[in-house]
């Protein structure tokens, strides 16, 4: 997969074969490693990672919990993500959701106990993607507003990157390649934005998703960079996507009987990982 204008997939491998619904990879920065969501029951998922090269699995949380997406820190030491606070046994979030993280290395001998980055009180922090090694980006929404905010693992300073209006803030990936945050943006009726914005410079610019008519209603809400190119990935229902930065959606043809979640390249942009 070296163009943007040609994604072929030439075949599709399974990377785990157990019984419990498997969520959300992420990669490691050098590849090596996927690191993924465990459903194990209700309101309980567990952290795991994947060795590409000899298979090996390895359970990374000590304690069962509500995760979400592992965010590998830029030499893979360390990953950081969401946890839910509290869930009833009917699946209702019944708290918030805050930020921690663990230590990767340490996981490799054996399970560990995740710590605390950010605490919630009314807000819930979400999405959370390294910029450098001491600071993190994330969204946060709070009274029904979402914000882009970012925070420093130094001096815990966080500041604000973007507020949406009546907006809701989806999934949020970091371009080191091209210095850029790209959230997915929705409104009340459901028309999907790609918002770019420079963590440096804070400039912001927000671009109306063009899918063809066909394809135009669909859920545009998980988008990721392609690691050395001005363009990122999606997916809808049986439907894989490249968008470029104006908005465009050129479709491809994917060999999937069922409905295809949360793609992402490999750092190497050789293949995709997805559910």
């Amino acid at each position: 997969m070296t163009s943007a204008d040609k994604l072929n997939i030439a075949k599709l491998t399974p990377l785990t074969s157990t019984d419990n619904k498997e969520l959300r990879p992420s990669y490691s920065p050098d590849g090596r490693y996927i690191a993924f969501e465990r459903y194990i029951g209700s309101c309980k998922n567990q952290l795991w990672a994947k060795d590409t090269l000899n298979n090996k699995e390895y359970l990374l949380t000590e304690e069962v919990g509500i995760y979400g997406t592992a965010s590998w820190s830029p030499n893979g030491s360390q990953i950081v993500f969401s946890s839910v606070t509290n869930c009833s046994r009917h699946q209702i979030l019944e708290d918030c959701a805050e930020l921690r993280a663990l230590s990767f290395d340490l996981a490799k001998s054996s399970p560990q106990a995740t710590r605390e980055i950010l605490s919630c009180e009314s807000n819930d922090y979400h999405s959370p993607v390294w910029l450098d090694s001491e600071t993190i980006a994330f969204i946060s929404t709070e009274d029904d507003q979402d914000k882009l905010l970012s925070m420093s693992l130094t001096d815990n300073e966080i500041s604000t990157f973007y507020t949406s209006q009546s907006e809701s803030l989806h999934s949020l990936d970091y371009s080191d390649h091209l210095n850029l945050l790209a959230l997915s943006q929705s409104d009340s009726v459901h028309n999907f934005s790609l918002v770019l914005v420079d963590p440096v410079t804070i400039e912001t610019t927000i671009t109306p998703l063009k899918p063809e008519n066909m394809h135009k209603h669909k859920n545009y809400s998980h988008l990721s960079w392609h690691p050395h190119q001005e363009s990122l990935i999606t997916s809808a229902g049986k439907f894989l996507y490249t968008v470029d930065l104006k908005g465009k959606l050129t479709e491809f043809n994917f060999p999937a009987m069922q409905d295809i979640y949360t793609p992402r390249y490999h750092p190497q942009a050789h293949s995709l990982s997805l559910i």
